[in-house]
């Protein structure tokens, strides 16, 4: 998911006690598609039209060869009578030799410097690349369900990476291969004037392919709790997708009404915390009240427990809370 912040002020705030909505934003375009277990995405690829700022070997040496020179000669000059006068012709050049030894030293080393230093100005964040988090209650493999009610925070977006900053949080199901999954969750960006935009969405993957995406789903408001709920349709392959905003039992269909088609029937309940932009980007998050069931018609119980699956987000953990409740915390 993309979610970029405005430079300024952080944004990566704790958790109100109460609800806040600054009204409903629309949604820019689609995330770009991930692999497996979504730790990788697309990576960052400079304008190949853009030119780049290089300089051949003479126009790199040029400036510091002419201060080096310039300091020989000044010492050349300035002995070169005395040197006559007092050793002979002999010593003064054998002294101009070394002082021209002395002079490439010190261009060799300012060129390193420069090198050096050029080197490390292109290194850039990857604005691409999507870290993620997993939990999942490791004792349920078969279910068929999950639901898991999650704070829509208003997350820092990193701002050198208009655009491309995103975040998000799902209740995700895992078939037990982890080649394919189902996901409700929310979804923040960059939008207009360096904005934030967020909306619900649902989303399969089977293997490279996606279906749907961050996209398909309507506009929310950060600072209040969405229950999202995955479930399987009983005999199928096929997956319905629900969210309610507010968490007020007051549920709305996400997806086709009949479901669909993720090539697998059941397998493990799991959360997701996922953010693009690096460190620049916050993670901060919350799943609470996390159920689990085993047929459509069954009723929802809770996890037994949460441990982490897979986690590579830098500088956060999850942070065990309760069986049925984890948070994402910075480190």
């Amino acid at each position: 998911m993309r979610l970029l912040a405005a430079p300024g002020p952080k944004r990566d705030t704790p958790e109100p006690l109460a609800a806040e909505a600054d009204g409903n934003r629309t949604r820019l375009g689609a995330r770009a598609p991930t692999t497996v277990l979504k730790t990788a995405g697309p990576t960052r690829n400079p304008d190949a039209s853009a030119r780049e700022h290089t300089r051949d070997g003479r126009g790199l040496l040029r400036p510091w060869m002419y201060r080096a020179l310039k300091l020989r000669h000044r010492i050349g000059r300035s002995r070169m009578h005395e040197m006559a006068s007092r050793n002979g012709i002999r010593s003064m050049v054998e002294t101009l030799m070394v002082n021209r030894r002395v002079a490439r030293v010190i261009v060799g080393f300012l060129v390193l410097i420069q090198v050096v230093a050029g080197s490390s100005v292109a290194i850039a964040i990857d604005c691409g690349e999507e870290q993620t988090l997993f939990a999942r209650d490791p004792n349920q493999s078969s279910s068929d369900a999950v639901r898991d009610k999650i704070f829509v925070r208003d997350r820092d977006l990193n701002d050198e990476c208009l655009g491309r900053a995103e975040a998000h949080s799902t209740a995700h199901m895992r078939n037990t291969s982890f080649d394919k999954f189902a996901e409700a969750g929310w979804y923040e960006q960059w939008g207009p004037s360096a904005s934030h935009l967020f909306n619900a969405f649902w989303e399969i993957g089977i293997g490279d392919t996606i279906i749907c995406d961050s996209s398909c789903g309507p506009a929310i408001a950060p600072g209040d709790h969405v229950i999202f709920k995955v479930e399987n349709v009983d005999g199928t392959n096929r997956w319905k997708f629900f969210f309610d905003y507010g968490a007020n039992g007051n549920y709305v269909r996400l997806g086709p009404s009949d479901g669909t088609n993720a090539n697998f029937g059941h397998g493990i309940p799991m959360g997701e915390t996922g953010r693009r932009g690096g460190n620049g980007t916050g993670a901060l998050d919350a799943h609470r009240d996390l159920e689990r069931k085993t047929c459509e018609s069954c009723s929802y119980t809770s996890w037994s427990t949460n441990s982490t699956f897979q986690d590579n987000i830098t500088n956060y953990h999850r942070a065990y809370q309760a069986p049925d409740f984890y948070k994402v915390e910075h480190d």
